[in-house]
């Protein structure tokens, strides 16, 4: 299972590409909500206010379930079990992209710490390519802005790191530093370090 959160949504499941096939709308807003949180549930008020936060129709939990419905259909062979608190059940193994650029994030932290800056260097630029496109694009919500701040957050301390690196590696890459600091600067203007 491969899932694109940053960037248009993305879901593939044995090679199929199930994101293709949703519904739209809010099929596609209720996945990219459970897909964020994959090892969590959610109960039905928390999807409710995801989905419709300004104004809940006046049966919530009754235009809940069509959508719940064809957005189970549309994930198959994956599932959404249970029926107070959902959760979205995939297939293992499960790789995200926000979830593989914490990892290589949390990599080229490690390698800093050991003045490893070739490895800092690669784990931080692939950091940064996962998490350039922004998080769900043209999806808005309250959900939606926390965990786009905190991917933003995870960006700019992809591009300070992978800038570090480019100038503590022999020779120094002053023009990959430099577009990295251009970006840092560009994303975040009164951050000291870009």
């Amino acid at each position: 299972t491969r899932g694109r959160l940053c960037g248009p949504l993305g879901l593939k499941i044995d090679g199929l590409d199930v994101a293709s096939g949703l519904p739209g709308g809010q099929a596609t807003a209720l996945l990219s909500y459970l897909l964020a949180s994959p090892d969590r549930a959610a109960d039905r008020d928390e999807l409710i206010a995801a989905l419709w936060p300004e104004s809940p129709p006046r049966d919530p939990q009754g235009a809940l379930r069509p959508i719940l419905s064809r957005l189970r259909r549309a994930v198959e062979p994956a599932a959404i079990e249970g029926r107070d608190r959902l959760r979205l059940l995939l297939p293992d193994p499960v790789w995200l992209d926000v979830d593989e650029a914490s990892r290589c994030l949390e990599a080229a932290r490690a390698a800093a710490r050991r003045g490893l800056w070739e490895s800092v260097r690669t784990h931080s630029e692939a950091a940064a390519r996962l998490l350039l496109p922004g998080f769900l694009p043209g999806l808005d919500g309250d959900w939606v802005d926390v965990r786009r701040r905190e991917v933003e957050e995870l960006l700019l301390e992809a591009l300070e790191l992978f800038a570090r690196a480019a100038l503590a590696v022999g020779p120094p890459d002053l023009g990959a530093a430099e577009r990295a600091s251009r970006e840092l600067i560009a994303r975040s203007p009164y951050r000291e370090t870009g």
